[in-house]
């Protein structure tokens, strides 16, 4: 609410339109829920660094280095993320080629690769 003075006494009134919240969307999950396409989506995991998601999505997706640390951070906040939308070869092929940066060579403890899956949208 907002106060203002008015005519010596303190008046309220409500706001004329409510507060705008933005939730990004990328453009692979925007087309993909206009188009009922395939996705592929990438799971959270402890095993791998930001840097080692961040190279694999440049590298294998073709993001700019500024969407792929949106799409990590996504992942690490709700578990997982759209980081691609297709056809199913298309997407079968990206998600092949994120499972195929295997295990985080920089991380001692990494033995596992990404987990990511391809599933309908529609």
């Amino acid at each position: 609410m907002n106060a203002e003075l008015w005519g010596g006494g303190l008046r309220t009134r409500a706001r004329t339109r409510p507060p705008r919240y933005e939730v990004w969307v990328s453009p692979d999950e925007r087309s993909a829920r206009r188009d009922g396409d395939y996705v592929v989506v990438l799971f959270d995991d402890d095993e791998h660094s930001f840097a080692f998601v961040i190279e694999a999505l440049v590298s294998v997706c073709g993001l700019s280095e500024r969407v792929a640390r949106h799409l990590a951070n996504v992942v690490d906040q709700s578990g997982r993320a759209v980081i691609h939308a297709g056809t199913a070869e298309d997407c079968e092929e990206k998600r092949a080629g994120v499972e195929a940066c295997g295990p985080g060579p920089r991380m001692t403890g990494s033995v596992k690769p990404l987990r990511a899956e391809v599933e309908r949208r529609g």
